[in-house]
């Protein structure tokens, strides 16, 4: 215990919280043109979307983006986070969280499909703050407007 009454975390859970690790991104690979890859069925749940994301982590110095617009570092496999039901077109920035990242005593970057895509950075504002509001925006067929 520490100063009179306060438990420290590893008291509690009997071991420390792994930390997250977030990065940013854009969704897409260099090179590639698709941008999703769908899990195996597996025997306790439906396939699961895996979107291809490219961080800036990782990019050669001074380099940070592609020609054509993509983050320039490690390539990895994201699933979708959250209300996301749709996926961010190709060259969206995203924000890409590990949770518990090194608690599979690995780092987060090498176990696969551990990233979860947190959300994304908008580049429109007036479309979701003008004075048609667009409340929740689920992709090009499923948009819901106030």
């Amino acid at each position: 215990m520490i100063g009179g009454g306060v438990v420290e975390e590893t008291e509690a859970l009997d071991a420390p919280l792994a930390p997250c690790l977030i990065q940013e991104g854009t969704v897409g690979w260099p090179g590639s043109k698709e941008i999703v890859e769908l899990g195996k069925e597996a025997e306790d749940g439906p396939r699961v979307a895996l979107v291809r994301v490219t961080l800036f982590e990782g990019h050669p110095p001074g380099e940070p983006m592609t020609a054509d617009g993509l983050a320039n570092g490690r390539t990895i496999l994201a699933r979708l986070g959250g209300l996301a039901r749709h996926v961010p077109k190709r060259g969206t920035r995203v924000v890409v969280v590990f949770p518990g990242s090194g608690a599979l005593g690995r780092p987060a970057f090498e176990a696969p499909a551990a990233a979860v895509i947190l959300t994304i950075i908008g580049e429109d504002p007036p479309r979701f703050f003008g004075r048609a509001k667009t409340v929740l925006d689920f992709g090009d067929d499923e948009v819901v407007s106030a």
